[in-house]
């Protein structure tokens, strides 16, 4: 919920393609991206160890509350989640919302608690927490040190039994919805799903999703809060889930101790949606004009059934094949075989009383095909299935993906706890959760082309046609809509503030005798993770790092590489980036395609990226899949050939990227800011259209084959694997290598110097929101006040009740989240602020901003927020360490940073040792408030006026979608 988190919606595999490219061309990759797979001779397995599944224990309690708890003692941290059986399904049509509103009201406080306690208690025992909220449920989450398990409980029942709900609560955490309501208007596609959900459902209220509406939300009042806290926040409408280092039948007496006692609601059961949306008798088509996106999409959609159906899971295994990576029908077709589309893929998503499928492909920004003729290509590949069914080899390999998706799923404490919860509530059958293996082993080839048959017929289908809009249309649609949500409901700030009284069973609540008076928090214990590796440097220079854990049958392999953005040369930009996009495309023994099809048969997840100062090619698999893994890294890593073909698809992809991030606020924002801090230093540069345009397959040759070498390589190996045989293998995949070129000097320019404060403002006319970011230089990893940098963050902007964001959301609510504090790269260290605001209230945010920045060093740090800060960090080490792979990810940091392997260790002890002078001593010597630099991204026209009363504003050009110097999307630094 809390921090800028876009949670909204359901964390699963997005209605897949039902909003399908929701955001960007990149991110309808990762969202409908396969859940893996397997060679046609190799049988769909899972390792014993996973297959006799989650050990659990549960109990229903007096008030009819569920309680599920699982013991997981491979880290002293344990997850608390409460599912609560209502979603934005459960909510009247004029108040379309209201559940995910209730989610941010829950955080306010109660009779005893203040509305800041929930995150400060949590905080101050190392732990973290959330909420997201969906069609079908509302679910609360904390993960904190295991010792801390009775404060979870206890802030979890206060607010199911005392929650305060009064009208500066709700204005306050209104106005934080309707920022984040605003993310979606200022997004690519951001508005796709709610405008094609009551095209599909047209009585169910699934026609609508969880985010809301503004209006509908101001004309609420604080009594209809009231109303649906009593309805639905009922413990016989949870369910609470308890996974981690915990002893499992304390656990449900400890949950009985704080819950029993609150009464169950008025009725005998919870009110549930018994509307039935009508079967689809006639086709339709869906159009839709995208005010914001540049790129079209053709789509076809159909309604299917509910996520506890017994055909769910084929339906699951025929989005994989159809759409579910780059070896599925449509990718292989659409994009690389006809290359008529940029981006294709099929998903399926369930929900509790109904399900979607989806499929379809991004057009071409340059040439391709048109919507239709990619509708069309689509429905061939669909026909082709329901005639004729998928092959043995793709079933075999979808369902070894899912199988080991299953595995991902259970790897960390929190992961465990979702899969409990979602079987429990939305499935209503908690066994199942360890019945999935049996059932995906059990699909047939009859299964899917059944499905496929019954379900995907041309009486149901919905036809989706994305059309882009022009610069000009653009406007007009956005002010529009800034019209339609800003003015149809005006509402100002209550002169009075008055709380709602309970009602109901919730007013005869009473605390029990043995119940505490203040909350329960446990003494913080600096617990740090152990991790034993072993070492090895081959003959080549190449060092490798083992990291054995045989809790969960999964390896991660990387291999970590020292070079980054920073070795490009200057008329070069964007060859590591796009090096790293077309590595895994082809190699000396294996065609783009059949290295696609060999890693999915294998479930094997394998890429490569390249940041500003290192890069890394790796991915995990299945332990007994770890010898194929490492011949396949190897062949990537050391005999790529970059086709010309497949380059030029990849180029093609990253320039439909790069158009649709020149539009987003969020991106402009950053780069301005990382050209203005950084100056000719490499850090401040961001890639153009042009600059990626010019690039061939032999400047990408040319760079890996220069600065992707052994001595400046670390490969690990971390998780369910034997030491000996890894070595062995090491030097079996990687022990010729050699490269011949020499490594050359890289000489950077300086980082630019600090400069008055100054705003640069970056005019995007019409926009209902402004993205603003604020900063100066600062001090990198190696500085002796690194460890009191990490206290000042936590203080100043690193969490919930930092006083960034308490100043910014919590008191005046101008923002959904902001956060700050500082940060460092291998060469340069920065001071950075990130948040945002709706147009009117920018300069107050601003303004707020450079207040907060100066009291840093104004108002000393006082002994309750030191505590805070360095218990969360002390509290949360081991936690941040639960899986190898976090443990690998500190250890490759430390390498390519230059820094000593103690690094990690010796930080926390720093912490430890922190005092407030230090922190003060920080403050005052590293930040200057009078030479920052701030970066609005909004209407020029209604902001430029104010901003100018707090510093000179430099007007800079938003480049429009076409731009031949549309930024790329390199990672946010």
């Amino acid at each position: 919920m809390k921090q800028m988190k876009n949670k909204s919606r359901s964390p699963r595999r997005a209605l897949a393609v039902a909003s399908m490219f929701v955001a960007t061309g990149v991110a309808l990759a990762q969202l409908v991206s396969p859940a893996s797979v397997v060679r046609a001779d190799d049988a769909p397995s899972a390792p014993a160890s996973v297959t006799k599944g989650l050990q659990y224990v549960t109990k229903t309690l007096s008030n009819g509350m569920k309680v599920i708890a699982c013991n997981d003692p491979k880290s002293p941290v344990v997850a608390v989640q409460v599912w609560y059986h209502v979603g934005s399904k459960n909510e009247e049509p004029t108040r379309q919302g209201f559940a995910h509103m209730f989610e941010h009201m829950m955080f306010r406080g109660t009779d005893r608690l203040g509305p800041k306690s929930h995150f400060e208690f949590i905080r101050q025992s190392g732990g973290d927490c959330n909420a997201y909220t969906a069609f079908d449920n509302t679910t609360y989450i904390e993960k904190l040190p295991a010792t801390q398990l009775e404060l979870a409980m206890y802030l979890e029942a206060e607010r199911m039994a005392f929650l305060k709900i009064d009208d500066d609560s709700f204005y306050t955490e209104r106005s934080v919805v309707e920022e984040e309501r605003r993310m979606g208007l200022n997004a690519p596609y951001g508005t796709i799903l709610e405008r094609v959900l009551p095209q599909i459902f047209k009585k169910h209220p699934y026609m609508w999703s969880p985010i809301g509406q503004i209006p509908h939300l101001r004309r609420a009042s604080i009594d209809e809060l009231n109303g649906f806290w009593q309805t639905y926040y009922v413990p016989n409408n949870a369910t609470l889930v308890i996974v981690g280092a915990i002893d499992a039948e304390k656990a449900l007496d400890m949950a009985d101790k704080y819950f029993s006692w609150i009464p169950k609601g008025a009725d005998a059961s919870v009110p549930t949606v018994t509307i039935k949306e009508p079967e689809q008798t006639e086709a339709r088509l869906i159009t839709l004009s995208e005010p914001k996106g540049p790129i079209g999409i053709g789509a076809v959609i159909w309604r299917t059934t509910p996520n506890a159906s017994p055909d769910a899971m084929p339906l699951e295994i025929l989005g994989s094949v159809l759409g579910g990576g780059e070896s599925s029908r449509l990718y292989q077709v659409l994009v690389k075989d006809k290359d008529i589309a940029t981006l294709a893929a099929a998903g399926t998503f369930g929900l509790e009383q109904d399900g979607i499928f989806g499929a379809g492909a991004l057009q071409k920004p340059f040439g391709g095909a048109s919507r239709e003729d990619l509708v069309k290509a689509t429905l061939e590949e669909i026909e082709k299935i329901k005639k004729d069914g998928i092959t043995q080899a793709e079933l075999d390999k979808a369902k070894l993906g899912l199988l080991k998706s299953q595995v991902e799923s259970a790897v960390t404490v929190e992961g465990k706890a979702k899969l409990l919860g979602e079987y429990s509530v939305l499935y209503n059958d908690l066994d199942r959760v360890n019945r999935r293996f049996d059932e995906i082993r059990k699909v047939s080839l009859d299964d899917v082309k059944r499905v496929a048959n019954t379900y995907l017929v041309p009486q149901r289908m919905n036809t989706m046609m994305v059309e882009p809009a022009g610069f000009g249309e653009m406007l007009k649609n956005l002010a529009a809509g800034a019209k339609k949500e800003e003015e149809t409901v005006a509402v100002t700030r209550p002169s009075t503030n008055r709380t709602v009284m309970r009602t109901g069973p919730k007013a005869t609540a009473a605390r029990p005798a043995n119940y505490p008076t203040t909350a329960p928090v446990q003494p913080v214990t600096t617990d740090l993770p152990k991790p034993v590796t072993q070492t090895k440097v081959l003959a080549n220079g190449l060092k490798v790092v083992v990291l054995t854990d045989h809790q969960i049958p999964l390896v991660n392999v990387t291999l970590g590489l020292k070079n980054g953005l920073v070795t490009e040369p200057a008329d070069l930009k964007g060859v590591a980036e796009l090096a790293a996009g077309v590595v895994t495309q082809g190699t000396e023994h294996y065609t783009s395609k059949a290295l696609a099809t060999e890693l999915d048969k294998q479930a094997i997840s394998l890429g490569a990226s390249v940041g500003e100062d290192s890069g890394t090619i790796g991915g995990n698999c299945l332990a007994e899949k770890f010898t194929q893994m490492m011949g396949l890294l190897g062949e990537v890593a050391l005999r790529p050939t970059f086709p010309q073909e497949d380059f030029k698809r990849v180029q093609q992809q990253a320039v439909t990227a790069l158009t649709m991030s020149a539009q987003t606020p969020e991106y402009l924002a950053q780069k301005e800011f990382d050209k203005r801090v950084y100056g000719a230093h490499p850090y401040g540069h961001t890639s153009t259209v042009a600059e990626i345009r010019k690039l061939t397959p032999n400047d990408l040759r040319g760079w890996w084959g220069t600065f992707v070498r052994p001595e400046t390589s670390v490969l690990y190996i971390a998780g369910d694997v034997d030491p000996v045989q890894a070595f062995a293998l090491a030097e079996k995949e990687f022990g010729a290598w050699k490269v011949a070129a020499p490594m050359p000097k890289i000489e950077l320019p300086p980082v630019a110097e600090r400069g008055p404060t100054t705003i640069y403002l970056v005019d995007k006319p019409g926009q209902v929101q402004s993205q603003i970011r604020v900063g100066q230089t600062g001090i990198t990893r190696k500085s002796d006040q690194w460890a009191a940098s990490r206290v000042l963050n936590q203080v100043f902007g690193g969490g919930f009740n930092s006083r960034l964001n308490e100043t910014i959301r919590v008191k005046r609510g101008l923002t959904y989240g902001a956060g700050g504090g500082f940060r460092s790269q291998k060469d340069a260290g920065v001071l950075f602020i990130s948040t945002f605001s709706k147009t009117p209230t920018t300069s107050d945010t601003v303004a707020a901003i450079m207040e907060e920045v100066k009291r840093l060093q104004d108002d000393p740090v006082t002994d309750s927020e030191m505590s805070v800060s360095k218990n969360f960090i002390l509290g949360s080490f081991a936690g941040d360490r639960e899986t190898p792979q976090q443990i690998i990810g500190d250890m490759w940091l430390t390498e390519y940073s230059g820094l000593p392997e103690t690094f990690m260790t010796d930080m926390v002890k720093g912490v430890a040792g922190t005092s407030e002078s230090d922190v003060k001593r920080l403050a005052n010597s590293v930040i200057d408030p009078t030479k920052m630099v701030i970066v609005v991204v909004g209407d020029a026209s209604k902001v430029k006026a104010q901003l100018e009363k707090i510093a000179p504003v430099v007007v800079v050009s938003a480049a429009t979608p076409q731009a031949a110097t549309a930024p790329s999307a390199a990672p946010a630094k």
